[in-house]
């Protein structure tokens, strides 16, 4: 799966270089995994782990019965942009000031935005 807390760590240009690795390490292993999937319910970086942690805990804490559609989603699924363009263009020039931006403010709902984002999108 590639959505996960191991997508979001960053490791500062000022950090101590070994200790932000291994700190990144851990978060991405195993052990950082589950502590990250049972405090948000949030799918794993690990296959293995889907099945094994994930779709148990969330059977159990959040009443999800069919987690076998989540795996099999991903042998499925498609990249959610095919572009020249790099994510940050679509997110700084649309989705952060026509979408993120109105919604945070409570000064539009998603239905008023979406339709405005996804013109955007497609101009770009």
């Amino acid at each position: 799966p590639h959505r996960g807390w191991a997508e979001g760590l960053s490791i500062f240009t000022n950090a101590p270089v070994d200790a932000a690795w291994e700190f990144s390490k851990y978060c991405c292993g195993e052990e950082g995994q589950k502590i990250f999937s049972a405090a948000t319910g949030r799918i794993p970086n690990n296959y293995d782990l889907v099945e094994t942690f994930w779709a148990p805990q969330v059977q159990e804490n959040h009443g999800l019965t069919n987690t076998a559609a989540f795996i099999e989603a991903f042998s499925k699924g498609e990249a959610d942009i095919i572009s020249g363009l790099p994510r940050s263009q679509y997110w700084n020039e649309v989705v952060k000031p026509v979408g993120w931006d109105p919604l945070i403010a409570g000064s539009a709902t998603a239905a008023e935005v979406l339709p405005l984002v996804d013109e955007g999108v497609q101009k770009l």
